[in-house]
């Protein structure tokens, strides 16, 4: 083979693998860093079914218009005026994005004692914590719902808490994976009081 050859081959295997980087889609743990973005300080990052690049162009304009300026198709909200946190959806195809703070010291710090309500657990009341990303009043009615029928709520979910203690469930929507916990709307419902029945099991 002579030289001109060797160097046709050689641009033409460049082209391809140039073509298939460019057609591959951006997934939230690749070597770009999804998983974050800078808004004002570092943010946990994330995003489902969408290019990084977009998703994180959609969010910092939500950032500064302080939610303002919502992509089209999308439902977006906020409980930090777009600044800590928010959470996108689309309204027709399985996509969303959102943010949420880095530092889960300071989420800590903002959770909300909503109250409790009578359980079917083996406590006689569950206390409801809001994480982040939900009102008190939507918080008791979730953690009612699963408590009292074992279904999540609209598009929450939840799931019962394992390992002892006085935990009874977690709830959150608006995350892809891991900890319910984490997610960007989350609660929590604990046990109150002595243990005074059996628990119910659900079949």
């Amino acid at each position: 083979m002579n030289r001109l050859a060797i160097v046709a081959v050689g641009f033409v295997a460049t082209s391809a693998l140039a073509t298939l980087a460019a057609d591959a889609p951006e997934g939230s743990s690749d070597k770009r860093g999804c998983g974050s973005i800078n808004l004002g300080e570092p943010r946990i990052f994330y995003k489902h079914n969408m290019r990084c690049h977009k998703a994180k162009h959609y969010a910092r304009r939500l950032y500064k218009t302080d939610g303002r300026d919502q992509p089209r198709r999308f439902t977006c909200t906020s409980n930090s005026h777009f600044n800590q946190g928010a959470a996108c959806r689309h309204d027709f195809k399985n996509k969303n994005f959102g943010w949420h703070p880095a530092d889960k010291r300071k989420a800590a710090a903002k959770r909300k004692k909503c109250g409790t309500y009578r359980s079917e657990s083996s406590y006689a009341r569950g206390k409801v914590i809001a994480i982040r990303g939900v009102g008190c009043l939507e918080a008791r009615k979730v953690a009612k719902t699963y408590d009292h029928t074992g279904r999540s709520r609209g598009r929450w979910e939840c799931f019962l808490a394992h390992g002892g203690g006085r935990a009874l469930f977690s709830c959150g929507y608006g995350g892809t994976a891991g900890d319910v916990r984490d997610f960007p709307h989350a609660l929590v419902a604990k046990g109150v009081g002595e243990r005074d029945r059996p628990l119910k099991v659900r079949r």
